[in-house]
């Protein structure tokens, strides 16, 4: 069975950080003074360890998904002229994911967080799940145990379970007014006009003046066509002519293109960076609005998260083997 397959497997799982302590589970090996550390550790994080092949799994993953987007090339790829490669730079950030991974796990003692008795049996489904699609040939290659995948899949649960504790207090609360999308097709033109160096310069003033003229003959033609998408696109200087929009999706015009009723078309609208023409589609997009509406409060839950997290960052003592990081080759 090729690794893609069973990688797969694993990391479908893995930290969306999008539940609860550590209650009968013996994630990591608590180290006293003085430190004696044992021959797996990677890194430790207020004394809990962790072990290097977890995060290889992690790396191996990261390698896959990177070959399986871009070719199997991509990982040895140069990608500037220090030789910094792209594999070398990926790993660089999946240390400094798997860290925060682990920072987020050793803190979940802290929120009362614990795994309950479903969701352990859950994992050591999906472990079982794993040993046997991994076959013994990838376990013995890479020295994976049981243990170390259950580990893996519990930091998981046990992150996406902090996550939740953290934001579940987080007002989902959205006003119409900020979640509100409409749906609208516009002609935009621009102030700007570009060099023959290809670099993008102001308009003059006498040349906007022109522009504004032509805009509003635009603007007569387009009254008359029924398709006023079609004439759009061919009109426009951006590089779409339909949009679900919001309140500040227009910048400066945006309060009279969310005034505009159904089917209605919008005067010449001036902006710092160009003209706008815009017919209302739809004033209201239930779907759209919807959708935002959701998308605001997973930004407000991912915003409070990030703050708390950045705490316990600065404030969580991390050791890292960096030798035993660079030894690691997927």
């Amino acid at each position: 069975m090729k690794r893609g397959i069973v990688l797969a497997a694993v990391f479908a799982v893995i930290v969306i950080l999008p539940g609860c302590g550590l209650k009968d589970i013996n994630l990591f090996k608590k180290t006293e003074a003085p430190v004696e550390y044992s021959e797996n550790r990677l890194l430790s994080v207020n004394g809990i360890e962790s072990d290097y092949r977890e995060a290889l799994l992690y790396l191996l993953s990261a390698k896959e998904s990177a070959e399986k987007l871009y070719g199997e090339g991509i990982w040895d790829l140069v990608l500037d002229e220090n030789g910094t490669t792209y594999g070398s730079l990926r790993k660089k950030q999946v240390l400094e994911e798997y860290t925060e991974l682990k920072i987020i796990c050793a803190y979940a003692k802290d929120m009362d967080v614990e795994l309950y008795e479903e969701e352990n049996r859950d994992i050591a489904a999906y472990t079982a799940d794993f040993i046997e699609k991994a076959g013994r040939d990838m376990l013995l290659k890479y020295n994976i145990s049981e243990a170390v995948v259950k580990t893996l899949y519990t930091n998981n649960t046990l992150a996406n379970k902090v996550y939740e504790a953290v934001t579940l207090s987080v007002d989902t609360n959205v006003p119409d007014s900020e979640a509100r999308l409409g749906k609208y097709q516009y002609i935009f033109k621009t102030k700007y006009k570009k060099t023959e160096g290809g670099n993008e310069i102001p308009l003059t003033a006498e040349e906007v003046e022109s522009l504004r003229e032509e805009v509003k003959s635009l603007r007569e033609t387009a009254a008359k066509r029924s398709d006023f998408l079609s004439f759009a696109k061919l009109n426009t200087d951006d590089t779409k002519a339909e949009i679900n929009a919001g309140r500040d999706d227009f910048g400066e015009a945006s309060g009279t293109v969310m005034a505009l009723a159904d089917g209605e078309l919008s005067p010449v609208l001036e902006t710092g960076d160009g003209f706008y023409i815009v017919k209302c589609v739809k004033a209201v997009d239930e779907e759209a609005t919807a959708a935002n509406r959701e998308k605001i409060v997973l930004e407000r839950q991912a915003k409070r998260f990030a703050e708390l997290l950045k705490t316990w960052k600065a404030n969580a003592i991390v050791d890292t083997d960096y030798k035993k990081w660079e030894s690691l080759d997927p």
